[in-house]
């Protein structure tokens, strides 16, 4: 007997094609080579973000640091000048030394050690020039030696320097070894800079009327390279401090990765170059320029476009052209700079003297008003306002009726609360409303 045999499958046989499986294998492939091109994109846009970011971040941090002393510019504390200071040792008013001999043109002043004028003649000292730059080159001021030259190695080329002096915002305390400011309010004549933390005698700190402040000296530079990153170049400020019991200037890095610095000086007659500030023209605002570049290369960028700021015009050489690079510039105003009024010094004069006389005799401070007998402030004097008039009494029968039944008590109680409300003879203070109350 024979097996009946099972009938073929109505469908065929199951399974892809060849043509099938080749056709799914590409899509795959165009899905997989889509999603890893959009993430690679993805990935280096976020790249680039942070790139961006972290070169903004820095070039904030730095334009932060150099703008606090940049504002503060010229202040010295008091209402004081930069031409008001003289130099004084051991408390020795007679022998102090004056105001010329503070600028950077005077000899060698004597009493200063060496390390105070490492920056040159003065450099520190030289008050009456509160904002001083250099264009396009590294300067320091007169006669500078080798102890004040760029660290860690030289300066970057072509960058501008930035010499900023001012006084500390908070008072200070007596300290040897310290350059420090003594400022009078009401007299020019007791303002000294001192060195070795002697007072003249007889004199005695007070709060807003004699005080005591650091001298702050700070001069910015861009160096060629950064602390333990050779190659990366970064901005860096000598500061004036106190070092072994003796004024000196420390170098510290503000921030790497700044590889250009420039400066533009606002005037009356809008920005100019260091170099071609006109003699006597009064600075009233920084313009700054940071060009800060990336620490390391960026895969599959290239910086070829040029940048033009401040008369400079700068393309990256091929070698650097991988470097991701951010060009901000900022405006600063001088808030202590001298007012535009050609008898801007005059007027400082006279409220000095004015301010003088009110604090010997309290009774001048108010000018006029002491020769009319009444020394005080306007706002205690008694405002006088007319005497309001009397309000008109009630008519008819029934008024008189009422005002003969209150008998004399009656009438002695209303003429004395009339008295009261009338106030004195210059006229009540209070409003009529409250009086009515």
């Amino acid at each position: 007997m024979r097996a009946r045999r099972r009938p073929p499958p109505a469908f065929g046989p199951t399974g892809f094609t060849l043509v099938e499986l080749l056709v799914a294998l590409v899509l795959g492939a165009g899905l997989v080579t889509t999603a890893l091109t959009l993430y690679a994109r993805a990935r280096a846009a976020l790249q680039a973000a942070d790139h961006v970011a972290q070169l903004t971040e820095q070039a904030r941090y730095a334009f932060a640091s150099i703008e606090a002393d940049a504002q503060m510019a010229g202040y010295y504390g008091l209402g004081a000048g930069g031409a008001d200071f003289r130099f004084l040792q051991s408390g020795d008013v007679a022998a102090a030394s004056p105001a010329a001999a503070l600028r950077q043109s005077a000899p060698p002043l004597p009493g200063l050690n060496a390390a105070a004028q490492a920056c040159g003649r003065q450099f520190a000292l030289d008050l009456a020039v509160p904002v001083e730059a250099s264009d396009d080159h590294y300067a320091a001021g007169v006669g500078a030696s080798g102890t004040c030259d760029p660290r860690p190695s030289a300066a970057a080329g072509a960058s501008d320097t930035l010499t900023l002096r001012r006084a500390s915002t908070a008072t200070s305390a007596l300290q040897a070894g310290r350059l420090q400011l003594l400022a009078d309010r009401f007299d020019r004549a007791r303002r000294f800079v001192l060195a070795d933390g002697v007072l003249p005698p007889g004199t005695t700190l007070a709060a807003d009327r004699l005080e005591l402040r650091d001298l702050v000296t700070r001069f910015y530079y861009v160096s060629a390279d950064s602390d333990g990153m050779p190659g990366l170049p970064s901005l860096r400020v000598k500061a004036l401090s106190s070092v072994a019991g003796r004024p000196s200037f420390i170098d510290t890095e503000v921030m790497s990765g700044i590889e250009d610095l420039q400066v533009e000086l606002q005037t009356g007659g809008g920005y100019v170059a260091p170099d071609a500030l006109p003699a006597g023209a009064v600075v009233r605002g920084l313009r700054l320029w940071l060009r800060v570049r990336a620490a390391t290369p960026e895969a599959g960028y290239v910086d070829a476009h040029g940048y033009d700021y401040a008369g400079v015009h700068f393309v990256p050489p091929p070698a650097e052209r991988a470097y991701r690079r951010l060009l901000i510039g900022h405006a600063v105003a001088l808030r202590n700079a001298p007012a535009p009024c050609p008898r801007a010094p005059q007027a400082r004069r006279q409220r000095a003297d004015r301010d003088a006389a009110a604090a010997r005799d309290p009774r001048r401070a108010h000018g006029q008003r002491a020769a009319l007998g009444d020394a005080r402030p306007r706002d205690e004097r008694q405002r006088v306002v007319p005497r309001p008039r009397a309000r008109g009494r009630r008519g008819g029968a029934r008024g008189r009726s009422r005002r003969a039944g209150r008998g004399a008590a009656g009438h002695d109680a209303r003429t004395a609360r009339r008295a009261a409300d009338a106030g004195p003879a210059g006229g009540s203070l209070e409003p009529r409303a409250a009086r009515r109350r």
